[in-house]
């Protein structure tokens, strides 16, 4: 292992249980009285955690050696979902978070059937080839033109990370994108559409009321009825012909 991907590793190992442990800043477990100190502390524990000694490695060694390598992109979601959860940032508006998670989803459904053989064309052989660098910093200034900045920085970074060669795998793709990122936008978009299906249903409750649609009172329906009605008997005799 060499020491760029040792670093990548723990920091992937740091990053991950931070995010994990960020809800808890809302109770007293983790609580501070400043969100600065919070945040250093769902830091600094699993950076203490992570190095660690257990069977020859390290704990998070021992960790990214089962659930896989992290990809660039997905380190830089949980560096965003940290800070939201501090609320040093905002947080993104629901369409947002959908077209980047379906974005990574079709990502993810091109790759990975092909990599297994699924389709004729590899397509996941494209990523040895240097030209796809480009391809993707070209992405990246779409995504930035489209105002979609976290997705352009998740872009860039990935293809500086490759020239880096911060990872033992020398394909583009795997800095791009893992399957636990691809797994979560397939969970998010199945949610949000679930979601959006129960909303519609309670606002066609509410349109048609407990008891089914209003309708009309039988013989009020015609204006004319309704309005003789409610003139009474003073309004009929004053409309009489004299």
């Amino acid at each position: 292992m060499t020491p760029a991907f040792w670093i990548y590793s723990h920091l992937a190992f740091v990053l991950l249980f931070a995010s994990m442990m960020s809800p808890l800043m809302k109770y007293r477990l983790l609580k501070c009285r400043y969100r600065l100190h919070s945040i250093v502390l769902c830091l600094l524990i699993p950076a203490v955690i992570g190095v660690l000694p257990i069977r020859q490695t390290d704990v998070s060694g021992f960790v990214l050696g089962h659930i896989g390598t992290l990809s660039v992109s997905l380190l830089v979601l949980l560096v965003f979902q940290l800070c939201a959860s501090c609320g040093f940032i905002e947080t993104f508006s629901a369409p947002v978070w959908r077209n980047m998670n379906l974005f990574w989803f079709v990502n993810g459904a091109v790759l990975y059937p092909s990599a297994l053989g699924l389709f004729d064309q590899d397509m996941y052989a494209y990523g040895f080839q240097r030209t796809m660098s480009w391809c993707v910093l070209g992405l990246s200034c779409v995504a930035v033109f489209c105002k979609y900045r976290l997705l352009a920085f998740c872009l860039a970074l990935s293809v500086l990370a490759h020239q880096l060669q911060l990872q033992e795998s020398c394909n583009l793709w795997d800095y791009l994108i893992d399957p636990w990122l691809w797994i979560a936008a397939a969970v998010s978009l199945t949610a949000a559409a679930c979601r959006g299906r129960t909303l519609s249903d309670k606002q066609a409750n509410l349109r048609s009321g407990p008891d089914g649609p209003t309708r009309p009172l039988p013989g009020l329906s015609s204006p004319g009825i309704a309005s003789e009605r409610t003139k009474g008997p003073e309004g009929r005799h004053r409309n009489m012909p004299s």
